[in-house]
């Protein structure tokens, strides 16, 4: 009769004799018998990486994956494959994983275990997990992709642990469409938590639609659409998910392997030259767990054209980075073609004067006319220094070093088979302004496209209230935001009750100044002429924007009932000094 899921057996042998007589009597094995089911792709995921275990801060000095099953199957991993981008490719032995189980792979080579942890397996031919980067790739045993990682030293989001001795861990396992912001380093005092629950643990469904990011002209009759997370094939498959516009058809689409969140589409007729296209997604279209595609859902495309000198301009500048901070470059198409960035080559100057340090872009992307795009080293550094939200107008790439005192930022293309001068730009931090206190992770700003790139005139410093630097944005001391022939200060409204009832519960000071270089220290007095609130005392200005108070004092008690006076004065080092002054009310309910 048919044995029973998740029941243990015991097998007894009695007068069961070798070949010459010799007897085996009342011999018993226990055995464990599972319904095994086939997994389906993000049933099981690759949870946990140790790929640099150099300093050692608690884990045995030994590579290790986290496989762990987020499904309800027991899944029999016999002739699971890992596989690195190298071509290296580990397979796995016999192994019924269960729901909810977790297990570490391992180098067969190695000695040490991970038995003092839980469950783990020795894998022949298990990849060598490069440090710098690397893509890992789990296939079930017919080579479907199960699941895929392609991480670099910038997924840790901390400079030091990505030194080694820390382990990345995957934060949400709900959220298997997701990609670099769904890792983090392990907080773990061991370094890491193999077959135990991730330290970054987070189980919030996945409710994220998917966003459709770029698309990127491969052929004349072949269009790349990027997605920011995996999609479900079924649906990304169907030509019917897109239509294209200008006449032309969809006749085919594949979703490539092994991250599924690019789409190839066949076109039944070439793309134009000097022809915008739009592509437009269903409404149907979902991620890996079913979140239908919203705002999101169109992206254009065009052939490029080849770019001519200051076609395309460097209009930001970050070469003094804060500790543990990345440098980045943004780039502007003042022109009107769509040029292909993926041409250009980095490359900063040697003390003659020549080309050093090249750095090739290498990642397909469409700068479209008037728009910006912002090059790093690390996108997820520069996004949260910056509090930039989205991701699309970042290429994450290496760039030449960049001397803190003084430099050059140099940009040309090959496009046309012959290196072409896009922009250069010799710094140098005395363009900075005068008054900042440090430097450290302030970005120099264009003030104007057309300006000179090499006159110091036209570059400054990022204000302070966009935390020193407008990465994929307008620059804050861009000259088009200059509307003032004089500094003005108005107060939307008067009156202030700091009772956080959602009615005036802050004062806001909107500035809009004649130039740039302001610098800023504005005190509110109460009537009797008591200082009660240093509000800013040397905040670098943009040409406008604003302040707010919360109607607290210095000590951060709510200020008392009556009138109250608020003093600005800028200084500017021209040598230019304004001052204003404006009353308003502290209100409370009665």
């Amino acid at each position: 009769s048919p044995m029973q899921h998740a029941t243990t057996y015991t097998v007894t042998a009695n007068n069961v004799e070798d070949c010459i007589g010799n007897a085996l009597t009342g011999a018993t094995k226990t055995f464990t018998y599972y319904e095994t089911q086939p997994a389906s792709r993000y049933d099981i995921i690759l949870n946990e990486i140790f790929p640099d275990t150099d300093p050692t801060v608690g884990l045995p000095r030994k590579e290790f994956i986290e496989l762990y099953n987020r499904s309800n199957k027991y899944i029999n991993l016999a002739y699971y494959t890992i596989e690195d981008a190298a071509g290296g490719v580990g397979v796995l032995p016999n192994y019924v994983l269960a729901p909810n189980a977790y297990l570490v792979l391992c180098s067969s080579d190695d000695t040490i275990g991970f038995s003092q942890f839980g469950n783990f397996l020795f894998v022949d031919g298990f990849p060598d997990l490069n440090v710098s980067s690397e893509t890992l790739t789990l296939r079930d045993n017919i080579s479907r992709v199960i699941d895929a990682v392609a991480y670099t030293p910038d997924w840790f989001g901390n400079s030091s642990k990505s030194e080694g001795g820390w382990t990345l861990e995957r934060i949400n396992y709900n959220k298997p469409c997701d990609g670099q912001s769904n890792w983090a380093a392990s907080n773990n005092m061991l370094g890491g938590t193999p077959c135990q629950p991730n330290s970054t643990l987070q189980t919030s469904a996945d409710a994220q639609s998917p966003d459709a990011i770029r698309a990127y002209p491969t052929t004349a009759n072949t269009v790349t659409v990027y997605f920011s997370e995996a999609l479900t094939p079924s649906l990304s498959n169907n030509p019917a998910s897109y239509s294209i516009d200008n006449g032309i058809n969809i006749v085919a689409a594949t979703t490539l392997e092994p991250f599924f969140n690019t789409v190839e589409l066949t076109l039944d007729a070439p793309l134009q030259p000097s022809v915008t296209y739009t592509v437009t997604i269903a409404n149907t279209f979902s991620d890996c767990v079913g979140n239908t595609i919203s705002q999101m859902n169109t992206v254009r495309v065009a052939l490029p054209q080849l770019a001519t000198t200051n076609d395309v301009i460097i209009n930001e500048v970050l070469f003094n980075p804060v500790t543990g901070g990345s440098d980045f470059v943004e780039l502007y198409n003042r022109s009107s073609k769509p040029i292909d960035v993926q041409t250009f080559i980095f490359a900063n100057a040697d003390a003659s004067g020549n080309i050093s340090q090249t750095k090739t872009v290498g990642t397909p992307y469409i700068l479209f006319p008037q728009e910006f795009v912002v090059v790093t080293p690390s996108v997820i550094n520069t996004k949260q220094q910056y509090n930039v939200s989205q991701s699309y107008k970042f290429i994450q790439n290496d760039l030449p070093t960049y001397d803190d005192a003084s430099g050059t930022v140099w940009i040309y293309s090959t496009a046309s088979g012959a290196a072409v001068d896009m922009d250069k730009f010799i710094y140098n931090k005395s363009y900075h302004h005068p008054l900042l206190t440090s430097e450290e992770g302030v970005s120099l700003e264009r003030i104007s496209y057309e300006g000179g790139t090499n006159d110091p005139n036209n570059w400054h410093s990022a204000a302070s209230n966009v935390q020193y630097g407008t990465p994929t944005y307008v620059n804050s001391s861009y000259m088009g935001n200059a509307t003032a022939s004089d500094a003005a200060i108005n107060l939307p409204t008067d009156k202030l009750s700091p009772d956080n009832d959602g009615f005036q519960d802050f004062l806001l000071i909107n500035y809009n100044v004649d130039k740039l270089g302001y610098v800023a220290r504005v005190t509110i007095y109460d009537a009797s002429g008591r200082v009660i609130r240093n509000l800013t005392d040397a905040e670098l200005f943009a040409l406008e924007g604003s302040l707010q108070w919360d109607g607290t004092d210095n000590d951060g008690k709510k200020a008392f009932t009556g009138i109250y006076v608020i003093y600005i004065e800028l200084v500017n080092p021209d040598s230019t000094i304004k001052s204003f002054k404006k009353t308003c009310v502290v209100a409370s309910k009665l």
